[in-house]
């Protein structure tokens, strides 16, 4: 298995990067970065030039959250604490 992994995409390079990998070569995308606007990665996509599997880690981030509220609690601690030190 080969994994291509690129940085962020101020200036697409993306479609000329996946233009040598095989034809049926997967392509997962993450755009948790973009946070609330996470799913809106048509314009991604087209520039891949093939179907992709964008893996949402954002919002897998909320729904742990979400479901561990001991967790989200302590998550809030520790950042409330970064930004102390910061």
């Amino acid at each position: 298995m080969t994994i291509t992994l690129l940085g962020p995409q101020r200036r697409p390079t993306v479609q000329y990067a996946v233009s040598d990998l095989p034809p049926d070569a997967l392509v997962a995308t993450v755009t948790a970065g973009w946070q609330e606007r996470e799913p809106d990665d048509a314009e991604l996509d087209a520039l891949v030039g093939r179907p992709t599997a964008n893996l949402a880690l954002h919002a897998r981030w909320l729904d742990v959250l979400d479901g561990d509220r001991e967790y989200a609690h302590a998550e809030r601690e520790h950042e409330a604490a970064l930004a102390e030190l910061r």
